[in-house]
């Protein structure tokens, strides 16, 4: 731009003055004439004497044309160097663009360590807005170079248990050379995400990646298994012990497979063939005890379920089963004490109170049964069953308002349970509620005449 202006300022000078022409100098500026002088036309003084001699005057005119191309020639230049001024400068605007993306980059990249760093602290959790700020940074990203990060960003997000974010970024990942870790990887969160079809899909391809991966076909056989796909479940969990005899979860998956599909001799058989291998183990004990309660030889089973609260105190499962073959075995006070022992593990799980309610029953403590029965229906109050026998149980005692009050909420889940409006009709006439009875009888007579009902 400055050379063009440079061109244009030679050439309007060069057309403005001639070469024979010379400005003024300020030392020769002729004098202002004296008053009456001027031209013979006019004796009077005009304004534009003082750039000649007079109007009309001798040189007057030649010395007025120097002039005025004199202050055109200053406008001109004025102006030109006003666009000059004027120009934008896009060089400047891109730097200040460019240092602002390298700045956000940044800022993105250490928001992506400091989550990755939080998540390897004491406190994972403190990981997680960044960690979620990270992931919304590598969606953008579609180049190679942010591979290693999406790994690590998948393994923080699976150490927080976070295992649908961990899928979301694990399905970005495009890694040839580790495309079997990441379906098992990701067939694990899809588990954990109740995406069992999905799951199963990512075992199968690391398997026909390669057909040796003992830990995909084990997890493929346990997905099987949950689905009462007990053929193809028992194929796959073999598969892998074959793989690799040694690791217990493989063994021990078989044989819950075994157990869970009701082919409890062929689990008491299989384990007792590799007891030598885990008899040191809490789980193998459990898993033989359900073997043989599943066929119904309480000694054994006992014996088994023992050892394994022995040597895994915190086994709660233990606990509940070893009660229950106590209860088999009708020795009630032992089950009572197992069942108290799996409710103090886990005070928050309903069937625990179910089962010691039962027992609680057998030792004819009403007390109890009624204590146990609340914490069941506190527990899960959608248990409509537990709640009508928490009413049989309270009628017993006497106490049939509190029995009919139970069973009101019982009808109100499930207005279709014949057995407690017959209930309540009973309970309403020994309280003299006669109008109530007849109303409740009227509806358990309309349900029974439907055969469907309950």
């Amino acid at each position: 731009m400055k050379e063009y202006l440079s061109l244009a300022l030679r050439h309007t000078v060069e057309r403005t003055i001639p070469r024979s022409a010379s400005p003024p100098s300020p030392g020769l500026r002729p004098t202002s004439p004296r008053w009456g002088e001027g031209s013979k036309n006019n004796n009077f003084y005009s304004p534009l004497a003082p750039f000649g001699r007079g109007v009309g005057g001798e040189g007057s005119t030649v010395q007025l044309e120097d002039y005025f191309r004199w202050i055109i020639l200053v406008l001109l230049i004025l102006w030109l160097r006003s666009l000059a001024v004027a120009e934008p400068n896009p060089p400047i605007s891109l730097v200040s663009q460019e240092s602002n993306r390298r700045g956000t980059r940044a800022q993105e990249e250490e928001a992506c360590r400091l989550g990755l760093e939080l998540a390897g602290s004491a406190n994972p959790a403190d990981a997680l807005p960044y960690l979620s700020s990270c992931q919304q940074v590598l969606a953008k990203r579609t180049d190679q170079a942010v591979l290693a990060s999406r790994w690590e960003l998948a393994k923080a997000f699976l150490k927080l248990e976070r295992f649908t974010e961990a899928a979301s970024v694990l399905e970005t990942i495009h890694d040839e050379a580790q495309e079997g870790a990441r379906q098992k990887i990701l067939g694990l969160c899809y588990a954990k995400s109740s995406r069992v079809e999905d799951a199963i899909q990512c075992f199968g391809r690391a398997i026909a990646l390669d057909s040796q991966d003992a830990d995909a076909r084990f997890n493929l056989g346990v997905l099987l298994s949950g689905k009462n796909e007990a053929d193809q479940a028992l194929i796959q969990l073999g598969q892998a012990v074959n793989l690799n005899p040694a690791e217990p979860r493989y063994s021990l998956g078989l044989a819950e497979a075994l157990i869970d599909a009701k082919r409890y001799a062929v689990a008491v058989e299989f384990l007792t063939a590799v007891r030598s291998k885990f008899e040191t183990l809490g789980q193998f004990h459990y898993a033989l005890g359900l073997a043989y309660y599943g066929q119904h030889n309480a000694p054994s089973a006992i014996e088994e379920l023992q050892k394994a609260t022995a040597l895994e105190p915190k086994m709660e499962a233990a606990f509940y089963f070893l009660g229950n073959t106590y209860a088999l075995a009708e020795q009630y006070e032992k089950a009572f004490g197992a069942y108290r022992q799996a409710i103090a593990l886990n005070p928050k799980h309903a069937p625990y109170y179910g089962r010691l309610a039962l027992v609680a029953e057998k030792l004819g403590n009403p007390e109890e049964v009624v204590r146990d029965l609340q914490q069941v229906v506190r527990l899960d109050p959608e248990d409509v069953i537990s709640q009508v026998n928490l009413a049989k149980a309270l009628s017993k005692m006497d106490r049939l308002p509190e029995a009919i009050e139970q069973l009101q909420a019982a009808v109100k889940k499930a207005p279709n349970y014949k057995e407690a409006y017959y209930l309540l009709s009973s309970y309403s006439r020994q309280i003299g509620n006669i109008s109530a009875a007849d109303a409740y009888i009227a509806t358990y007579r309309q349900l029974a005449s439907k055969p469907s009902s309950k």
